[in-house]
This record gives C-alpha cells, sequence and structure tokens, in this order.
C-alpha cells in the first residue's frame, strides 16, 4: 500500500491537476488488475493519503552530553548549553538542551554548531529524550538572557 501512495502522491505532483480517474488510470497501467493487484479499495485509500499533505515529524526535546577539549574552537548553539564539569586530560563536560525530531538529529544539530567540528568527531556521554513539558532549567543549570527554549519555566 505505501508503494501505491507513494506512486500516487509521485504522479500528483508532477501532473497537479490530474484528476482521480486519470490517475487510478495510471496505476491500473502499471500496478495491473489481476489477482494480486490492488484492490478499488486500497486504490481509493492510496489516492486519498497521496492527496493528504504530509507533515513533517514533531519536534521532541533531546538532553545531550559529550566531551569536548579544554578549548573546543567556536560553536554557536542558542539553545541552553553549560559546561558542567571535566575529566582528566582538560577535557570538559558539556550539556544542552535541543528540540529535534530525533537522537540523530540532536547530535547533529550540535556537531554543526561548530563552526569547524573537531576531526575526531564528539565524544558523546548521553542523548535522552525528555517528555514533550520538558525543561533544562534547574538549580544547577539556571538559565541565561541568550537561551531560546520553547518555555521558560524552570523544573527546580
Amino acid at each position: 500500500m505505501a508503494d501505491l501512495t507513494t506512486f500516487y502522491r509521485d504522479l500528483l505532483t508532477e501532473h497537479p491537476t490530474m484528476g482521480d480517474l486519470g490517475a487510478v488510470a495510471a496505476a491500473i497501467d502499471l500496478f495491473g488488475r489481476g489477482f494480486n493487484s490492488p484492490t478499488i479499495a486500497e486504490h481509493r485509500q492510496a489516492l486519498a493519503d497521496a492527496r493528504t499533505p504530509t507533515q513533517p515529524p514533531a519536534a521532541k526535546r533531546y538532553w545531550l552530553s559529550w566531551w569536548t577539549e579544554p578549548d573546543p574552537g567556536q560553536f554557536e548553539l542558542h539553545t541552553p548549553w553549560w559546561i558542567s564539569g571535566a575529566r582528566a586530560g582538560n577535557a570538559h563536560s558539556v550539556c544542552a538542551a535541543i528540540t529535534a525530531t530525533s537522537e540523530d538529529a540532536a547530535r547533529e544539530k550540535i556537531t554543526d554548531s561548530y563552526d569547524v567540528p573537531p576531526a575526531s568527531g564528539l565524544e558523546w556521554r548521553f542523548v535522552d529524550e525528555r517528555p514533550a513539558d520538558w525543561s533544562p532549567y534547574c538549580d544547577r543549570f539556571e538559565r541565561a538572557d541568550w537561551m531560546q527554549w520553547p518555555d521558560t519555566t524552570p523544573n527546580g
């Protein structure tokens, strides 16, 4: 069914004025009329799905931390972030709050915030999804005026 919906979505993108009968005729030409072909009900549903605008995935909230050198180079991140500690060898622990559609997208936002990302990459400590109403602010991680976050209600 997904292939049929994709077919209709692509067809209607290429031919936005095409009517339903023309679209179904094109699909039948491609997918056939035989026993293993989509039913009329499947064509109707796929065509309706193809005409429904797709919504981008909703952004989720993430709490991330990574190790960085004492002078990590220039990075610009407008969401909340703090240097939260250090380990032997002068590496600093950075924590940040990010909104993104996935863990990978959250990591990518951090990496993309660097003018020149570290050649060896970032050493991630954790990437944790948080509830939709979560705020990173608390007694340990206080809000600064430059920090941009969907809400500004402290957690603690």
